[in-house]
């Protein structure tokens, strides 16, 4: 028995000491950087090829849904968050949901629409050819280039603008900043995100037309017809 004298206590003190270094690099140091690893997986980090706006992660997931839905079925909108990509499709003239998160298995199915409106799309359909898996890889890289840092996704997003243009909106953070940007289907050009640029919206896309109509009465009727319902 090691006793209760000054010096036992001391040993006993250091031999638990010891224990819970070896414990702590051969458990504890593992286990936080997990829990680090996936809080910066969780806020849009880790290596670019792993997250999910990567092509290398993104295209099976696209291929997925495809394979589920068949190619004759429209997208409304696609939405990607760190760990999971929602999309609202358009088969039969109704709108369904299918959800992928990272750690399960399949595409999961929701309902759309609010109450009295099942099954209604939220937006005007496009078809799923114009979905590009590798436009959200594009735009992050081309953020970070543009920023001077790292982009981390936060949600992003491709369905119709006020403007009717498809376009993909990424919202995301460099450091403690946060960004926003905009791009067409493909991913490139990319352009800070201003809801009032005509690309985006009806109104100034419509003011836009009719300063370049340069007061022809034909075409500013066609940029009303165009614009104004």
């Amino acid at each position: 028995m090691l006793g209760y004298g000054p010096g036992r206590i001391l040993l006993r003190l250091a031999l638990t000491a010891i224990v819970a270094a070896v414990a702590w690099f051969t458990v504890g140091k593992s286990t936080l950087d997990k829990i680090n690893d996936s809080n910066t997986r969780a806020g849009g980090g880790g290596p670019l090829n792993e997250r999910i706006v990567s092509a290398r992660r993104f295209t099976p997931i696209v291929a997925r849904l495809r394979r589920q839905v068949g190619s004759e079925a429209q997208l409304v909108a696609v939405t990607l968050r760190p760990d999971s990509v929602e999309f609202e499709v358009v088969e039969g003239g109704r709108a369904r949901g299918y959800r992928y998160r990272d750690g399960r298995e399949g595409l999961e199915t929701y309902d759309v629409g609010g109450t009295g409106q099942a099954g209604r799309p939220s937006n005007g359909p496009w078809r799923m050819s114009l979905l590009d898996p590798r436009a959200p890889e594009r735009i992050t890289r081309a953020i970070s280039r543009a920023e001077h840092g790292d982009f981390h996704l936060s949600i992003g997003d491709i369905q119709r603008a006020d403007s009717g243009k498809l376009v993909w909106i990424m919202r995301g953070t460099i450091g403690e900043r946060g960004v926003a940007y905009y791009a067409p289907p493909r991913g490139s050009p990319i352009k800070p995100y201003d809801p009032s640029k005509p690309d985006l919206s009806k109104g100034a896309a419509l003011g836009d037309c009719i300063r370049r109509a340069q007061n022809d009465v034909a075409k500013v009727q066609r940029c009303v017809a165009r614009y104004a319902h």
